[in-house]
């Protein structure tokens, strides 16, 4: 209790008068004498420090489950609501509809064209065989075509002017299309 030196009311009797300034300060500090059965033994304190470590380690637990919860509040506020979900899933299911509308048309289109019974598996191997076969065919002629290419500008190359590059030689032959010369 604190008591200052202007105040008229005398101290409790149950008080020590134990001034902290001098006496010519302010103001008086009264302590109160205490109990000695009060008083803690090393075990109580060993107790006391327990008890504190543990309730520390229990709010640093807390206080980490409390920032995941926070960080799921978060994920899960910037998530789509039920609404939003509910449009979604109704738009992707009206356009299976359409989908689904639209490959039956083309079913029904490929077995028309087909003879109404659609292409079976004999059918498949069969134009495969004869894509095969063209495939063959055009390879071929690709071969020769090039072989033809090659053996022309073996000519022309021996026909260049001798001190002027393949390039430029190419540059400065003229274009000829249907008869008329279009660079020259």
């Amino acid at each position: 209790m604190v008591q200052f030196a202007n105040d008229p009311t005398p101290p409790p009797t149950s008080f020590i008068s134990h001034p902290l300034t001098p006496t010519s300060g302010k103001a008086l500090v009264y302590h109160i004498p205490q109990d000695s059965a009060e008083i803690s033994t090393p075990e109580s304190l060993a107790a006391i420090t327990s008890q504190t470590t543990q309730i520390r380690a229990e709010n640093t637990a807390l206080a980490a489950e409390a920032k995941t919860l926070r960080a799921q509040l978060a994920t899960l506020s910037n998530t789509l609501s039920t609404a939003d979900l509910r449009s979604a899933v109704a738009s992707l299911e009206t356009e299976k509809a359409e989908l689904t509308n639209r490959l039956e048309g083309l079913r029904r289109l490929r077995e028309a064209s087909a003879g109404g019974e659609g292409m079976g598996a004999a059918d498949m191997q069969r134009e495969k065989v004869k894509v095969e076969a063209d495939l063959k065919v055009w390879s071929a002629i690709e071969g020769r075509r090039s072989k033809v290419e090659k053996a022309m500008w073996d000519m022309v190359e021996q026909g260049r002017p001798p001190g002027m590059s393949i390039a430029d030689f190419k540059v400065s032959l003229p274009v000829v299309v249907r008869g008329r010369v279009l660079m020259c």
